[in-house]
């Protein structure tokens, strides 16, 4: 209400022409200026109404891209040829094939680059740092009531000495053995 406007500073609110186009990428740069400016103040925003996106483009680093107005202007004209939309309908599949291709490739790059990240090239064994991730895991599920954490640790007696008669690469193949 006007009243309720006038008691706690409004920000975004009537200022642009509803016939004026006005998206998330213009709303982003929009938001970000008003809330600097509270934060400046030493105010506190506080975020309300719009769709989660909008809310995200307030306070993530969403990339929003540009707007192609030539590009939509040339895609509309294309559509209003015969047979047009179909030829677009085309190319979007074709797009969208060559798009889940790249996602599905992406994904099992991610998912090898997961594993290096976890287990030892040379044992296949889980990593230091993934060995302590799942000790803290499984402890703080045991203290909350979950099923008893056993640690087992093996020790190869004498194994620097291995190393610095034989090398490294001698230690690497009583490593992959063991």
């Amino acid at each position: 209400s006007p009243a309720d406007r006038q008691r706690v500073p409004h920000h975004l609110v009537d200022m642009v022409d509803p016939a004026e186009e006005y998206g998330v990428a213009r709303y982003q740069r929009d938001v970000r200026a008003v809330l600097d400016d509270i934060e400046a103040r030493g105010a506190r925003p506080l975020l309300v109404g719009g769709t989660g996106l909008y809310l995200r483009a307030a306070v993530d680093d969403l990339q929003i891209p540009g707007q192609w107005p030539q590009l939509a202007a040339e895609l509309r004209a294309e559509a209003g040829q015969a047979g047009g939309a179909a030829r677009l309908y085309g190319r979007l599949v074709w797009h969208e094939a060559r798009m889940n291709h790249a996602n599905a490739d992406l994904r099992a790059m991610n998912s090898e680059l997961s594993t290096m990240a976890e287990y030892d090239a040379l044992t296949q064994l889980l990593n230091r740092r993934a060995v302590l991730q799942h000790l803290t895991e499984h402890f703080e599920s045991w203290r909350q009531g979950g099923a008893a954490v056993g640690v087992l640790m093996i020790d190869l007696d004498h194994f620097k000495t291995i190393n610095d008669e034989w090398g490294h690469l001698a230690g690497d193949e009583v490593l992959a053995q063991a």
